[in-house]
């Protein structure tokens, strides 16, 4: 179990406090937040040196329990082509996009201007994706 530390709280009377402890929803991704609250009563009683700490309670359960869930996200992989000493015309040349095992998971074609894309690959889980970008072999001459 993680300790949790606060700021050093001074009591200048004896008594009973009671304070509430409640997890700081800092709005990281994925992350739904508990709404506990710990309830914590402190006694402090009076003594010959001063005021000292009686006891500390805790009133309830001290775990906060979050749940983490990925959301789902998307990459476009996409390039660009460039031809030396000849017009560019657009869908003159196909690209095809491969996966980790070398298969054809997707292909495109050129604008005008050389920039191609693939359509998004949508991705539900956390990992790490190898992809390889190949330039098909066209029937064109001198290229």
């Amino acid at each position: 179990m993680e300790e949790l530390f606060f700021g050093k709280e001074t009591f200048t009377l004896p008594g009973t406090y009671n304070f509430i402890i409640k997890e700081i929803n800092d709005n990281k991704g994925g992350i739904t937040y508990t709404d506990k609250e710990v309830a914590v009563q402190v006694v402090v009683n009076e003594s010959d040196s001063g005021l000292v700490i009686g006891s500390i309670k805790y009133l309830n359960d001290t775990t906060f329990t979050n749940s983490y869930s990925a959301a789902p996200t998307t990459a476009i992989i996409g390039g660009s082509k460039k031809l030396d000493g000849l017009a560019l015309n657009a869908n003159q040349f196909t690209f095809q996009l491969l996966n980790s095992s070398g298969s054809v998971i997707q292909t495109a074609t050129n604008n005008a201007d050389g920039s191609f894309s693939f359509a998004a690959i949508n991705y539900d889980e956390v990992g790490e994706h190898t992809y390889t970008v190949r330039d098909k072999a066209g029937t064109q001459g001198g290229i």
